[in-house]
């Protein structure tokens, strides 16, 4: 019995020479075809629930059997904000400077935006499925620059497929929807779909759910500036800083974008004043009430009076 190093999938040449000993005289070489076929793997997400800003465990998806994968990652569903939100994160071999160059400039060439760029920038949905179905559809005619670098980024057709169809399992998922790369940052409620690539292997896929929760210990809404004895002059309120910060464990929230403001009272004169963005300037009797909505951090609702 004979051990032979580890060979990769697809067709093969094998040559054997007996080298001879003393019983034996060394025989003629021998040459023979042999075909690997790509090795299968079950691909699994272990749906899970996080807080907003909280790294996913690095068991979060897996493969069995455990070999070097790159997992592309599709998260997509509804934040707390109510608006359809999608995800993608890339293996990290695929973003580091090398391969990121060969994609690029195969993109550039195409006439589509750089991957850099839609890291950096974000593209959409139809964007990301036009960019997939030409290559997709084109099979044998894609043109040489794209293979070659397909080919040297190890990124195989059938896990581009996968991605593809990943995209078209969300129900209801516009062209227009904003996709961001990464995971996601935003509280809601996600489907994931992981797709695996190696070239050794068929192409894996796997379906969960990621539970993005909001924090709530913790969080307060906190005045800027307060008001002296509880009131303002008209003068003092031209300069005065009505504004909120919401803290998160005594220090300013990450994101302050679900902060909102209701001025609404009566002006001197009796004419009503009701604003959701402009302070009061005139004399009057006012209520300002600031409240959290959506987001990741939800905090009790804060009032005062002008």
């Amino acid at each position: 019995q004979y051990f032979y190093p580890q060979m990769g999938a697809g067709d093969q040449k094998i040559r054997v020479t007996y080298k001879g000993n003393a019983d034996y005289r060394p025989s003629d070489r021998k040459e023979g075809n042999l075909t690997v076929n790509k090795a299968k793997v079950s691909v699994k997400v272990h749906s899970t629930s996080i807080y907003a800003d909280e790294e996913l465990s690095k068991d979060f998806i897996t493969t069995d059997p455990a070999d070097n994968f790159d997992i592309f990652t599709v998260f997509g569903g509804v934040t707390s904000n109510v608006t359809t939100s999608v995800f993608v994160q890339l293996p990290e071999r695929l973003t580091n400077s090398t391969v990121l160059k060969i994609v690029d400039e195969a993109l550039e060439l195409a006439g589509q935006p750089t991957l850099s760029e839609m890291m950096q920038n974000g593209t959409t949905v139809g964007a990301l499925r036009k960019i997939l179905s030409d290559v997709i559809s084109k099979g044998d005619d894609l043109p040489t620059f794209i293979k070659d670098a397909l080919k040297k980024a190890g990124i195989d057709i059938d896990t581009l497929v996968k991605l593809n169809e990943a995209l078209n399992k969300f129900p209801g998922l516009l062209d227009n929807v904003r996709v961001a790369f990464g995971t996601p940052d935003q509280a809601g409620i996600y489907t994931v779909c992981a797709v695996t690539n190696n070239k050794n292997y068929e192409t894996g896929f796997g379906m969960g759910a990621l539970v993005v929760k909001k924090h709530y210990s913790g969080v307060k809404l906190q005045w800027n500036q307060t008001i002296p004895n509880g009131k303002l002059t008209a003068e003092e309120a031209k300069n005065f800083d009505f504004g909120v910060t919401l803290m998160y464990d005594g220090n300013p929230a990450k994101k302050q974008t679900n902060v909102h403001y209701l001025y609404s009272g009566f002006t001197s004169k009796w004419k009503p004043y009701s604003s959701t963005s402009t302070p009061p300037t005139e004399p009057g009797r006012y209520v300002m009430t600031v409240v959290t909505l959506g987001g990741n951090y939800q905090a009790a609702p804060i009032t005062r009076s002008l």
